[in-house]
């Protein structure tokens, strides 16, 4: 997407901002004395806390505390209705293994994709928002997971790349998943953003592969025999 097509408040959002004071600071006494102890030639470094056993803890301890207070919690399942009175939720139609169920509620927080879930409302929004809303896209995403013969990748939780097929390349146990890979070996993610069933989606997982190892070899972070396994997630 070109910059100009973006709105001004994405970068106030998404860039890191370095103090222009600090900045000329910094400047002036450059090798007379140390200002940054930290990360001092990567000062746009950000530091992420997660679980130790990784991210999956999250939405476990969630589902934990929900049935610790009674309440129910529906996987595998579609929403396929959602019912509105007086601008309130009042009734949720979902199916289950083929068999529809109703459930009243007094409000709903949806992580529907906003393109799903405007199909899903009783009595349909106005046209001009339906029309609105179909025009905007989501990007997809490629999961390239490596799992390596050897303890660790690299320090960083993540490192982003703009030459390469992949976006952003991670080792899994920086991210606090320690016991994700089997002992003395360690899984990588390489992230490949595209459109749903553009030429990327549509490549042959073997061909991809071959390519993201291709790309992180040129990197130096590893050799080719370095891989023992691989998996896709698209």
């Amino acid at each position: 997407i070109n910059p100009s097509d973006l709105d001004a408040s994405f970068s106030g959002d998404r860039i890191p901002h370095t103090n222009l004071i600090e900045t000329i600071i910094r400047s002036f006494l450059k090798g007379k004395i140390k200002i940054i102890p930290k990360y001092s030639a990567a000062p746009f470094v950000i530091e992420l806390l997660y679980p130790k056993k990784g991210a999956g803890e999250i939405p476990e301890k969630i589902l934990k505390k929900i049935k610790e207070n009674g309440g129910v919690v529906h996987l595998n399942s579609i929403v396929k209705e959602i019912k509105i009175e007086w601008n309130k939720v009042r009734e949720i139609t979902y199916s289950k293994q083929g068999k529809e169920e109703k459930i009243n509620c007094d409000g709903v927080i949806s992580t529907i994709p906003i393109t799903d879930l405007i199909k899903t409302i009783c009595p349909a929004p106005p046209q001009e928002i339906l029309s609105s809303v179909n025009k905007l896209k989501y990007r997809a995403i490629i999961f390239v997971c490596l799992l390596l013969r050897r303890k660790s990748f690299f320090s960083p939780q993540s490192i982003y790349f703009t030459n390469k097929i992949f976006n952003r390349l991670t080792d899994m146990k920086t991210l606090g998943a320690l016991n994700s890979s089997p002992e003395g070996k360690t899984g990588i993610i390489a992230e490949i953003m595209c459109d749903k069933n553009d030429e990327t989606w549509n490549e042959n997982d073997i061909t991809l592969c071959e390519k993201v190892i291709k790309d992180i070899e040129q990197e130096k972070f590893i050799r080719k025999g370095d891989v023992e396994d691989y998996f896709i997630l698209r």
